[in-house]
């Protein structure tokens, strides 16, 4: 069981290493939010240029930190999903999220991981899945005619996305409830705000996985917050 999935918004491709040190001993999943400036404020690695480029690891035959022992979800809040998800593919990467709205032809943009990469929905996860992200505020009708192209959701917890430590917006907590009530075999993961005060509510609700970026790595032990979340699970009986 992986409850926890340690969402890290590198600045630099150092701190991505830094951070994936950390984790390492603990998870066998993370998380790695690639924001480009424009579809979000924010921009991390590779788009603030701190650190190889990703043409540059692809002709070194680099992949992403640890990438044979950790699998890497990428959570791409960009503007051209497009143009870049075969990147980080190539990369080591096993899942890709992509934010539904980022997108005009979601099908489409889930259709070339297919043909690329011969991703099909729900054969062999692990090696490679795809999600779904959906902000706050939209609407399940919005969406759900695309839920049949993907093998997970991510509920957003907070509005502005991109940023970690950012407040947690409750309205995800109804939306996670009335989404597995009515979707219940599909996998839920909530990303932003999650905390310890915020998990239960989220699990109660239904999710299966939490992203959590700063309520993990702003405490002093990460490898002893990652247990505290986990006991979660024994509880709430979450398993993917």
């Amino acid at each position: 069981m992986s409850l926890v999935i340690p969402a890290i918004l590198p600045k630099s491709f150092s701190e991505l290493k830094e951070k994936v040190q950390a984790i390492q001993p603990h998870v066998t999943k993370v998380q790695l939010d690639i924001c480009d400036g424009n579809y979000v404020h924010n921009t991390t690695w590779p788009y603030t240029g701190a650190g190889p480029t990703i043409e540059e690891m692809f002709r070194r035959g680099e992949l992403l930190p640890e990438a044979g022992t950790i699998h890497y979800g990428i959570d791409l809040m960009v503007s051209n999903p497009d143009e870049v998800l075969g990147d980080f593919i190539l990369l080591g990467a096993t899942r890709i999220i992509i934010h539904f709205k980022s997108t005009k032809d979601f099908k489409k943009t889930v259709g070339i991981i297919s043909r690329k990469y011969g991703y099909d929905k729900d054969f062999a996860p692990d090696l490679l899945s795809v999600g779904m992200a959906v902000p706050v505020d939209l609407d399940l009708t919005e969406y759900a005619p695309y839920l049949q192209y993907v093998d997970f959701v991510q509920f957003m917890g907070i509005v502005d996305i991109g940023k970690q430590g950012q407040k947690f917006d409750p309205r995800v907590v109804a939306k996670v409830k009335d989404f597995h009530k009515r979707y219940p075999d599909m996998t839920i993961q909530v990303d932003g705000g999650v905390s310890m005060e915020t998990a239960p509510a989220l699990l109660a609700a239904g999710a299966d996985r939490l992203a959590v970026g700063s309520a993990l790595f702003n405490t002093p032990n990460v490898g002893h917050t990652i247990k505290e979340f986990e006991k979660l699970s024994e509880h709430y009986g979450t398993y993917e």
